[in-house]
């Protein structure tokens, strides 16, 4: 992660940029979880000892990149990701250099009539799922990764609301969308966020949730130290338009930095989880996000914009967080890689070649006004970018940064210049005229 330093005068826009973007990075400290017995309720006492045994070695496996000892607790007849033996222990091999480390846990077990045992796992919190299969000497016989935690046995998005269409009005903070609601009766606001990944991701600081659940340690691009923590909460709401009850393993920090900053009754960031099976659009002038239930097509339940007022339809690709909409722009015939995110006010990445270059065509101009009428502060204008050959809007206010890499990522200080349409199961930002 980049370092940034910058003057006192904008530390709105480096806390919210660095904490945004690096939420989903957070590096979580390993550490055992507690197996719920109501997951192991049809295994024996045995049974459940010897299946923990076999995933603590698999999980030591991968952590310590040890995989002499997975031919231990391999069957013969083991298959991974659709190959047998021999093979699959090279992908098991491989896969387990390109995992993170951390802890895996148990989400569903059950046993089948043939004394196969079926287990769901997590690896650590960082999203990545496995099914896997132990015969009945416990050796796996089986073991997938999984791409989307929905196709995991006993998973359901908790976050998931059945009205077809909502509106949800918001307050435009230094750039930041923020919608009334409330957690545990207490009203305050939640910041709209597509970069992150969860469903909400609260501030303990704020809400004075209990401490005693601990998952990991984290800190930002700008140097403030995170602990996550994860509860149970009783009630949230937004607006008067949505309410969730009894809501599982919630997670939250101690976001009070955000609350010095930006607004005094942060309640946390509403994310990913919630929006992915929405079509949405984001309205900064008339401050509204109109939501549209999609269905399993990504097709919406109502018509939401008129064809006429389509500038460009971009399609996107996501990485492994899947909740950032990754595709490439043209700027001075050369390619650059963008990232949108409406939890930053958006920045630009440059090698100093590409700079020097930018700065000679006047596609890359100081910009007068300074951040937020502040004349000292370096923000520049962008021009010259293009998609599929359509110039697109001028981008004003931009940070720039010296990089190994050309990107930018794509913020406040561009979406604000359209309406724009995001639809995650269709992979589209369609940019509509204001």
């Amino acid at each position: 992660m980049k370092q940034i330093m910058m003057k006192q005068i904008m530390m709105k826009q480096i806390i919210m940029k660095q904490i945004i973007f690096t939420l989903t990075l957070i590096i979580l400290t390993p550490k055992v979880y507690c197996q719920e017995e109501s997951i192991f309720n049809n295994f024996s006492k045995d049974e459940k000892t010897q299946a923990l045994q076999q995933i603590k070695i698999l999980e030591n496996a991968f952590k310590d990149l040890n995989t002499d000892d997975l031919q231990a607790i391999l069957s013969p007849d083991f298959t991974s990701m659709g190959q047998s033996m021999p093979t699959a222990i090279e992908v098991l091999k491989q896969m387990s250099t390109q995992m993170p480390k951390g802890s895996i846990r148990v989400l569903s077990a059950s046993k089948t009539k043939n004394k196969l045992y079926d287990l769901d796992l997590e690896l650590g919190h960082f999203g990545i799922y496995f099914k896997s299969t132990l015969d009945s000497q416990f050796k796996f016989i089986k073991l997938d990764y999984i791409k989307e935690k929905e196709q995991m046995k006993g998973t359901t998005n908790q976050y998931l609301v059945s009205k077809e269409s909502i509106s949800l009005p918001f307050h435009l903070i230094d750039g930041f969308i923020l919608i009334d609601g409330e957690v545990n009766r207490k009203k305050g606001k939640f910041m709209f966020d597509t970069g992150n990944s969860k469903g909400l991701l609260l501030n303990n600081n704020f809400l004075g949730l209990k401490k005693n659940n601990h998952l990991g340690n984290g800190e930002t691009g700008s140097g403030q130290q995170l602990i996550i923590y994860q509860s149970d909460i009783s009630n949230a709401g937004i607006i008067n338009q949505i309410t969730w009850d009894n809501l599982n393993d919630v997670r939250h920090a101690d976001f009070g930095f955000i609350e010095e900053h930006i607004t005094k009754d942060f309640l946390g960031f509403l994310g990913y989880e919630f929006m992915q099976n929405f079509e949405f659009i984001i309205d900064y002038d008339a401050q509204v996000i109109d939501l549209y239930q999609l269905d399993e097509m990504g097709n919406s339940s109502q018509h939401i914009y008129n064809k006429e007022d389509v500038i460009e339809s971009l399609k996107f690709t996501t990485s492994s967080e899947k909740q950032i909409p990754v595709l490439e722009f043209s700027l001075a015939n050369e390619k650059i890689t963008s990232y949108f995110d409406t939890g930053t006010q958006g920045s630009i990445n440059l090698l100093s070649d590409f700079k020097d270059k930018l700065l000679h065509t006047k596609d890359l101009k100081p910009f007068n006004n300074g951040w937020y009428g502040q004349p000292d502060s370096p923000t520049f204008v962008l021009d010259g970018l293009t998609y599929n050959g359509n110039e697109l809007e001028k981008i004003r206010n931009l940070s720039v940064f010296d990089s190994s890499k050309n990107e930018i990522e794509m913020g406040y200080q561009f979406l604000k210049n359209y309406k724009t349409v995001w639809n995650y199961k269709t992979n589209t930002i369609i940019l509509l005229k204001r």
